[in-house]
């Protein structure tokens, strides 16, 4: 968090959205906050697994990369919840 000025980038390339979203998904477990990005209260990752709504969250772009199959967007971030354990 204090780690200097914020900063905010496009990011234009496919593949990078979906490595930037497993990062953000899984700096909580990294950081041992939560056990899954599942636990962690303030993630976007339930609206991913379509547990929850949010108006802020356009999951569809990173579902697209699994054919829309959450339970294959889950599998693909668990399997790097281990490395963290």
């Amino acid at each position: 968090v204090f780690q200097g000025r914020y900063v905010s980038k496009i990011i234009e390339n496919n593949y990078y959205n979906l490595i930037v979203n497993r990062y953000i998904h899984l700096n909580p477990v990294k950081d041992k906050l939560a056990l899954t990005p599942k636990d962690y209260r303030w993630s976007s990752y339930r609206t991913y697994l379509g547990e929850e709504k949010s108006d802020l969250v356009e999951e569809k772009e990173i579902l697209d990369y699994f054919g829309g199959e959450r339970s294959l967007y889950n599998k693909f971030i668990m399997r790097f919840v281990q490395d963290f354990k």
